[in-house]
């Protein structure tokens, strides 16, 4: 999350920006291999037991795939009723 942010991709445009980048495919949602690419683009360095966990703690539906919603989410973080960010995404 912090990379990401680190990078410029803040604010949600940001964040759009860099999913539409590594969706490879088109198909409005981040492989698990796409998903591992935006890591290594944003040179966050880990093995492939850290990356699939990271993976599954974005994947909040276990389909297989991070959609927009859920790349937000896990980016970004929750917003809580007064429009700040929570980041208990990460934190299951």
């Amino acid at each position: 999350r912090y990379a990401i942010l680190r990078r410029g991709t803040q604010g949600i445009n940001g964040v759009k920006r860099s999913f539409k980048q590594h969706d490879a495919d088109k198909s409005e949602s981040l492989s698990l291999s796409e998903f591992v690419n935006a890591l290594k683009d944003y040179r966050i360095d880990l093995d492939g037991q850290s990356q699939s966990a990271i993976f599954r703690l974005f994947d909040q539906d276990g389909n297989g795939q991070i959609n927009y919603e859920e790349f937000i989410q896990g980016v970004v973080g929750k917003m809580n009723a007064e429009g700040n960010q929570s980041f208990k995404p990460l934190s299951k």
